[in-house]
């Protein structure tokens, strides 16, 4: 309950703030970093999309989060069903 009354605050202002960059770039290229995608439908306002996969391990290991958490996180984690540009970063850099 309390998550959705925050998100209700956030949401709009990240959308505002997001909207507010893209006017201010104008004819630029600019990257916008999200996991809430879907949630702010960000997709109306995005020309292509890049997904970057990782493999759990590798999340884990990075991370340095207690092992329920990270598989808590990556659940509940919305992951694009398209995206124009897929990237493995299963490096251990």
């Amino acid at each position: 309950m309390l998550l959705k009354r925050f998100n209700v605050m956030m949401h709009p202002e990240m959308i505002k703030e997001i909207k507010d960059e893209i006017r201010k770039n104008k004819g630029k290229n600019i990257v916008v970093d999200a996991a809430l995608y879907y949630d702010l439908r960000l997709s109306k306002l995005c020309d292509k999309t890049v997904l970057i996969k990782r493999n759990k391990e590798k999340i884990i290991k990075n991370l340095k989060m207690n092992i329920k958490d990270v598989e808590a996180i990556i659940k509940n984690q919305k992951v694009p069903k398209k995206a124009d540009f897929l990237i493995i970063n299963n490096s251990n850099k």
